[in-house]
């Protein structure tokens, strides 16, 4: 069911086609079964889990790897950015954030745990996203030793 990582960096041909998929070693079992109604909503691209140490948990991709799409670094520079603007302006912790865009929306979800990073699309419904992202964030945080 989970592709290697070294899968994930040497994609093939097929990849545009069909979802790459990565699980880690140390993530939950239960990982695939709770994240099933989250991918399977319309408009998902993108879903990476990490742990509060930025090792990667999980991630999917449901077209493969495209040019428009978000990479590790990529994602953890926007996370600082964001959290830096918080501080400034008093608040000490990010819990959730959404950032919009003209072809797509951005969630990133931090419990103590975990960093959950979704990119849906413009079809996506964002309000009904956000709220089971966060409860599977809730989920998977409560899986991890």
């Amino acid at each position: 069911m989970a592709k290697k990582r070294k899968d994930i960096i040497n994609n093939s041909k097929d990849a545009k086609i069909e979802p790459i998929i990565y699980m880690s070693k140390k993530a939950p079992i239960e990982t695939q079964d709770i994240l099933t109604e989250l991918l399977s909503m319309r408009g998902i691209t993108k879903v990476m889990i990490f742990s509060s140490s930025k090792e990667k948990l999980y991630s999917y991709e449901r077209w493969g790897k495209l040019e428009k799409s978000f990479e590790e670094d990529d994602i953890f520079d926007l996370y600082k950015a964001v959290q830096k603007q918080l501080i400034k302006i008093g608040k000490k912790k990010l819990d959730h954030t959404i950032i919009r865009s003209n072809d797509s929306n951005i969630v990133i979800f931090n419990t103590d745990k975990i960093i959950a990073f979704l990119q849906c699309d413009k079809k996506a419904k964002l309000p009904l996203v956000v709220i089971k992202t966060k409860r599977i964030s809730e989920k998977l945080a409560s899986l991890l030793k």
